[in-house]
């Protein structure tokens, strides 16, 4: 595999495996960097926001043995809340940084928040906003990116993502612009970019399609988005990022990341 891209492998899809096996799997699919899981989910089978010495000494043996350097952490937040609260999720993300720091990881993936949209106003945004600028600066600090996720809820859009990032207001966060993503919330994946052109700092690549009108991640060339005139464009504007691969589904992740992997690699 090509390094030219700097393909990474996106965690979720791995969630059911220990850190060994994930990290072996990648180097047996061709990557060279991975995304970390950081959750308390007893299924999440990844790092735990509290991690013993002996759990990072193991993740660094894997690490080594499989030649896959672990370049991205995936936090969970919610800067969307109460105020009491998303100052215990901002304190929270800092020791993710700080945990991303240790183990050489350049980027932790954060959420806007889980309030949903029709419940968004434009003080919630504004708290979205003064906590990402918090945990930017304190990234870096550390020398960590923060990326911020479209996911959905306060964070579907272009428009809503581009909206926090402004008010952020920080060099250290940027978008984690996640195509399948933004189709999921049927939104135009190129449209999407287009708007958030100036602002990617990390990449997520899925598809979505819609099975009686809903729908469904799937992989890339499997959907409904032409994903070469989207690789175009990131190159096109000098993308340096990773390029991370994020087939959700355990059951068949080496032929879903595969696919992922030919159309990206075939669209560049």
């Amino acid at each position: 595999m090509s390094d030219a891209l700097k393909l990474c492998a996106g965690a979720w899809g791995f969630r059911q495996m220990e850190i060994p096996a994930y990290l072996d799997a990648c180097a047996k699919l061709g990557f060279r960097y991975a995304e970390m899981n950081v959750s308390d989910d007893p299924q999440v089978r990844h790092l735990r926001p509290t991690n013993r010495p002996a759990v990072l000494d193991a993740m660094a043996k894997a690490e080594r043995q499989s030649g896959v350097k672990v370049v991205c952490l995936c936090a969970g937040n919610d800067f969307t809340a109460d105020e009491p609260s998303v100052r215990r999720s901002v304190e929270a993300v800092k020791g993710q940084i700080d945990l991303a720091a240790d183990v050489g990881a350049e980027v932790i993936r954060v959420f806007a928040g889980w309030t949903a949209f029709e419940q968004m106003r434009d003080q919630t945004y504004h708290r979205c906003g003064e906590a990402l600028r918090e945990v930017g600066e304190y990234g870096q600090g550390k020398g960590v990116l923060v990326a911020l996720e479209n996911h959905g809820g306060p964070a579907g859009t272009a428009a809503q993502v581009r909206r926090i990032l402004e008010l952020a207001g920080h060099a250290n966060v940027k978008a984690n612009y996640d195509g399948g993503n933004f189709a999921f919330c049927r939104e135009d994946p190129l449209a999407a970019y287009e708007v958030l052109r100036e602002w990617v700092g990390y990449t997520h690549w899925k598809d979505v399609v819609f099975v009686d009108g809903q729908p469904e991640y799937c992989a890339l060339g499997d959907g409904m988005t032409d994903w070469a005139p989207v690789v175009g464009a990131l190159l096109r504007d000098g993308y340096q990022g990773y390029w991370t691969m994020e087939y959700e589904e355990p059951s068949d992740i080496d032929v879903g990341m595969r696919k992922c992997i030919d159309v990206v690699t075939a669209s560049a």
